[in-house]
């Protein structure tokens, strides 16, 4: 049975998917982590904002 807590990693770690992808792109660099980073904690507040409410 998948649950919605579940879904809540999976989505976690997909958010942090992000910033993994761009360091293992063809040029890593400062600037692409800083917005990978900016993109990642932006899904992960909103997964939190959702996760709180779901309790």
């Amino acid at each position: 049975m998948y649950t919605t807590y579940q879904a809540f990693g999976d989505e976690f770690v997909a958010a942090e998917e992000i910033v993994l992808e761009a360091m293992r792109g063809d040029s890593p660099s400062v600037a692409t982590l800083r917005e990978a980073r900016a993109e990642s904690k932006t899904r992960i507040a909103d997964l939190r904002s959702r996760v709180s409410r779901a309790r």
